[in-house]
């Protein structure tokens, strides 16, 4: 599962929560004895918490368990996602069936770079959910490292 973005405050978007409310779903379908947790957070945006931290407490609060739950907390991109999990869940544990829990606006892009890392060797699908949030709060998630930026923070 990629993150989808965290506030400030540590606390899951609308687009992280509806991530994180399917894959959980997957779970208790058994289409995923365990989920990957992916993510630290944004390149501009350093929070108080990871994507893949916040996204474990909500997935546990709906009743995954934790030892079914697997935090990968480096990546900062799609790229970082992919290479991440790669290294420190897929390889060692010779896994080859992978499956992306990600928003109906990101899939393309994560299925692209997932396939270019993995290569051939894995079984990969894309899970796609809605977003749940509206061209406008995409964007405007888009620009807030802008904003900082603008400010001389």
């Amino acid at each position: 599962m990629l993150g989808g973005g965290i506030r400030r405050d540590g606390s899951l978007t609308v687009v992280s929560r509806s991530r994180v409310e399917h894959a959980t779903a997957l779970y208790r379908q058994g289409v995923a004895p365990r989920l990957i947790l992916t993510g630290r957070c944004g390149v501009f945006m350093p929070k108080s918490v990871s994507e893949a931290s916040a996204m474990h407490t909500h997935a546990h609060a709906a009743g995954v368990p934790v030892d079914a739950l697997l935090l990968e907390e480096h990546a900062r991109s799609t790229l970082g996602n992919a290479r991440f999990t790669l290294a420190r869940y897929l390889a060692p544990n010779r896994w080859r069936r992978v499956y992306i829990v990600t928003s109906d606006f990101h899939a393309s892009r994560a299925s692209s770079l997932f396939r270019y890392t993995l290569g051939d060797a894995f079984e990969l699908s894309v899970s796609v959910v809605a977003s749940g949030a509206s061209m406008e709060e995409r964007v405007l998630r888009w620009l807030e490292p802008f904003k900082r930026l603008s400010l001389g923070r």
